[in-house]
């Protein structure tokens, strides 16, 4: 999976680990959260694992160069070993904006709107946290702000962190209003400003993602019972607390900023909480639950394919042994120029296979028998179906040796997709401790040799081919992959 469906995958994920955990362990699903949060966020930057699931692997074809193999369709007087009917380009009238365009820019705009919105409150707050009273209650190192115009506590945890309390707070017990600071100094410690952040900047980037703001509401309340549990673990007095959640109820709560005040939907939630006392670890079937849900997030990071193999000619228009010439320009996009040069034992079993691909769809194309190179050194002019390509894999079959270094080397070059000339060269291990260079092999030959092994050159001089296999190495029996 990808961008946004692997995305999708992890909140789905985290929203049911919550929903598992319903009221319990919320400390649990504060970390569950911002697991979910931060794969989320750093998506788009890790790495997929990658699984491929291939069935008709064993699918080739061949393309054969001697008479002897009857069955194969034999070379044409015009050098042409596979041929297909070229189909025509369909014609499509092309929009000068795309969807993706539109929807980058509507995205663009939503963040711009989400980070303003985020700003205007915080300068709102900081305009009311420098017009406010600073009062002395018992908050640690935290300092306590009072102000005719917060309408409700909360922790303000960027810059000088401090406690912001409404005016009214002055008028209530001092139980009541010790409960509510020790409830914001509790959020100060568990660190949950950070987790709140990171759900903020989450939340601006998918901003249109309905599953970002379900997680983003359930982070507050679990992280309102989280605290909740923690004070009560501490001793705090239970009807004393109950009180000042019931005096922190305001129907405007933001759900930005950590603080005692809490929705009216949300009290009868909190106060169960406090009289049925959570479980602070999850049942022995909740656990069950979170490793399935685990693996469903592993899951979220691969990225599955099944991939077809089908016979070389579905994927190949024309295959010539003749090199046209390249001298004024590249070669034409989905036109490949191959080279291979074999020095072993010319037993005629001596074959290259070339894997390529479009989309799902996989192939070997098999080249061969391979000659000797001071006989023969073959040259294929390949015209690939759209959106086909190779790969770069490669596979040498039958080489037998002859003298000290022995193989086959391989170069290919074309013009991907971004227009940008490619030349592909062998480059591997060989056995034996002869180093496996080739250039000198081409360039050793005296023109009379080289010429005569390359008769099927019509239209360009065989230096391209010389300059194309300069560099390329010799490699022995096995897969390889081009560089």
């Amino acid at each position: 999976m990808n961008g946004l469906t692997e995305v999708t995958w992890l909140l789905l994920m985290g929203v049911i680990a919550t929903h598992v955990l319903g009221n319990q362990a919320p400390n649990w699903q504060q970390k569950i959260i911002a697991l979910v949060f931060t794969l989320v966020l750093l998506a788009p930057l890790l790495p997929s694992l990658h699984i491929n699931i291939d069935y008709d692997q064993n699918t080739s074809q061949t393309i054969y160069e001697t008479e002897q193999y009857t069955a194969i369709p034999q070379i044409n007087d015009d050098n042409s070993l596979l041929h297909q009917p070229v189909p025509m380009e369909a014609k499509e009238l092309r929009l000068k904006w795309q969807f993706s365009d539109v929807f980058g820019l509507i995205w663009i705009i939503g963040v711009i709107l989400a980070i303003s919105k985020q700003l205007i409150q915080i300068l709102r707050l900081q305009a009311i946290k420098n017009r406010s009273e600073i009062q002395q209650f018992d908050a640690g190192s935290l300092k306590i702000h009072v102000s005719n115009e917060a309408e409700f506590p909360m922790l303000m945890a960027w810059g000088h962190s401090c406690i912001l309390l409404p005016y009214s707070i002055t008028h209530w017990p001092k139980e009541a209003q010790q409960q509510v600071i020790d409830h914001e100094k509790c959020h100060y410690l568990r660190k949950d400003h950070w987790l709140l952040w990171l759900a903020i900047v989450v939340r601006i980037v998918y901003w249109f993602h309905p599953l970002v703001h379900w997680l983003f509401k359930r982070n507050k309340i679990v992280t309102e019972l989280a605290c909740d549990q923690d004070l009560m673990t501490q001793g705090n007095d239970r009807i004393h607390y109950v009180q000042a959640i019931l005096a922190s109820v305001h129907p405007n709560a933001e759900q930005v900023f950590n603080g005692m005040h809490s929705h009216p939907k949300q009290i009868k939630q909190r106060i169960q909480a406090l009289i049925k006392s959570p479980k602070q670890k999850p049942a022995p079937k909740q656990r069950l639950g979170l490793i399935f849900i685990a693996c469903g997030l592993l899951l979220g990071c691969v990225d599955w394919q099944i991939n077809e193999w089908v016979p070389a000619q579905q994927l190949i228009m024309s295959v010539n042994k003749n090199l046209p010439s390249i001298r004024q320009h590249n070669p034409p996009l989905g036109e490949v120029h191959v080279a291979v040069f074999y020095d072993g034992l010319d037993y005629g079993q001596t074959h290259i296979k070339l894997k390529i691909t479009n989309d799902n769809k996989q192939s070997w194309l098999s080249l061969g028998p391979l000659q000797k190179f001071n006989q023969y050194i073959h040259t294929y002019h390949i015209k690939l179906s759209p959106n086909t390509q190779f790969s770069g894999e490669y596979e040498i079959l039958g080489v037998e040796a002859d003298g000290m270094v022995d193989g086959v080397a391989v170069s290919m070059i074309f013009t991907d997709q971004q227009g940008r000339l490619k030349a592909w060269q062998s480059h591997d291990s060989i056995a034996g401790a002869t180093p496996n260079f080739i250039c000198s092999w081409p360039l050793g030959l005296y023109d009379e040799e080289f010429i005569a092994a390359l008769p099927q050159l019509t239209e360009d001089n065989p230096d391209s081919v010389r300059r194309l296999l300069c560099g390329a190495q010799l490699v022995g029996n096995g897969l390889h992959q081009l560089n």
